[in-house]
């Protein structure tokens, strides 16, 4: 990869945003491309103080059934827009707190939630593979005050959107 000069990068933000919170950065790494939670340049203003929020996102891979070792970052770009996902909460199986599909990156936010134990659940289409910042023993979402917890599936055999 080529190195560039800080320098020469320009960002512009639009709207209200607050600095401090965290964020994923995507890292090359000899293992593939892997995200990494680190300290904010800015965030968006949006979610209640004292909540948290459950970013999930969906990304198709062009492989039938999960591979031991396969770089799930790096292979599985292109977003699965036919999805959508349902939050409950953790000791319900039933109802849904929320339901919500996708966006055009595949990405869909549950903000301003309470802090706790939280259960996602794909609709539409199955993930093959997940991935996640913040989960307990179950599998299931842990939020926590003013963060975000982030899931990552990836829909094997699927195309994008």
């Amino acid at each position: 990869a080529e190195a560039v000069d800080p320098s020469l990068l320009t960002l512009t933000l639009e709207g209200e945003v607050v600095p401090g919170r965290l964020t994923t950065y995507w890292l090359e790494t000899d293992a593939g491309r892997r995200p990494a939670p680190g300290p904010a340049l800015v965030q968006v203003a949006g979610d209640t103080a004292g909540q948290g929020a459950i970013v999930a996102e969906a990304m198709v891979c062009d492989i039938a059934d999960p591979q031991e070792g396969y770089d799930w970052f790096g292979q599985c770009g292109t977003p699965a827009v036919e999805i959508g996902f349902s939050l409950y909460a953790e000791q319900d199986e039933v109802t849904p707190l929320a339901t919500q599909a996708v966006n055009a990156q595949g990405r869909a936010h549950f903000g301003n939630l309470a802090p706790g134990i939280y259960q996602l659940k794909s609709e539409g289409a199955n993930w093959c593979y997940a991935e996640s910042d913040r989960v307990d023993a179950n599998g299931n979402v842990v939020v926590e005050a003013d963060l975000e917890s982030h899931v990552w599936s990836f829909v094997c055999g699927a195309t994008g959107g």
